[in-house]
Order: structure tokens, then C-alpha cells, then sequence
């Protein structure tokens, strides 16, 4: 009976052991899993901050695209702009040459797009000499006197 009592009192000891084991390895297990579980959803989080990096490079360059275009096109159209005054100048000092007269309303908008070529373009050369003819061309022509003094009152302002 004694090898009975041994018996049990080893087995006793063992189940002793084998549920405080169980009672230490559970939480541990748990935490074992909850640090893989942490992980893969940092490795995601890391993965999805990783494509959005990309999609935001992406589109950094696309726009640096056209930001690029976009200052070619704005040039294009600064270039045409100014080729357009200059045709308009030469055109009209063309007239004058042949002797059309420039009304007054003429010469203000000549004056109003030279401006324009000159102040906004930052153009010149051409266009300088061909107003400078056009402004000559106009004070040697006779008016009215009701057109002389609107031309002095848009001189002096």
C-alpha cells in the first residue's frame, strides 16, 4: 500500500507541476502569439506606408511633369503674344508708310499694346523702332482741333 501512496503523491506532484507549468506557459503562450500578431500587423502597416511612399513619388513626378510643360506652354504663349504686338506694330506703321491716316483711337491702342510689348514682354529692338515711326508719323498728321486737344489731355495723363 505504501507503493500506492508513492505512487500518488508522485503523480500529485506531477500534476502539481504540470498545472503550475500551464499556468505560467498560457500567458506566455499568449504573449508569444499577440507579438506575432503585433508584428504582421506592423509588417502590413510598413508595407502599406511603403506603397503609399511610392504613389506619393509618383505623383511628385508627374507633377514635376507638368510643372515643366506647364512653364514651355506659358512661354509659348508669352512668345506668340509678343509676335502677335509686333505684327500688329508693323502693320499699322505699313499703313502709315503708305499713307493711311491713324485716327486717334488708333494710336491710343497702339500706344496700350506697345506698352504691353514693352512692360509686360520685356520685349524691344524691332518693336521700339517701329513705334517710335508710328508716334512720328501721328504728330505729323493734321486733325480737327476738337481731336488736337483729346490728344493733348491723353498725352498729359
Amino acid at each position: 500500500m505504501e507503493i500506492f501512496k508513492n505512487i500518488a503523491t508522485v503523480v500529485g506532484c506531477i500534476s502539481a507541476c504540470m498545472a503550475l507549468l500551464l499556468a505560467i506557459i498560457k500567458p506566455f503562450r499568449q504573449w508569444i502569439i499577440d507579438s506575432f500578431i503585433r508584428k504582421s500587423k506592423d509588417d502590413t502597416r510598413d508595407e502599406k506606408i511603403d506603397q503609399m511612399d511610392k504613389k506619393i513619388d509618383k505623383l511628385l513626378d508627374k507633377n514635376q511633369c507638368l510643372d515643366d510643360r506647364l512653364t514651355r506652354v506659358e512661354k509659348n504663349v508669352l512668345d506668340n503674344e509678343a509676335d502677335r504686338i509686333r505684327a500688329e506694330l508693323f502693320d499699322c506703321g505699313n499703313r502709315c508708310r503708305r499713307g493711311i491716316r491713324l485716327h486717334p483711337e488708333e494710336m491710343e491702342h497702339i500706344r496700350a499694346i506697345y506698352h504691353k510689348y514693352k512692360k509686360v514682354l520685356k520685349q524691344n529692338h524691332e518693336g521700339d523702332a517701329e513705334f517710335d515711326f508710328i508716334t512720328q508719323y501721328y504728330n505729323q498728321q493734321s486733325f480737327p482741333a476738337y481731336h488736337q486737344q483729346n490728344e493733348q489731355t491723353i498725352q498729359n495723363d
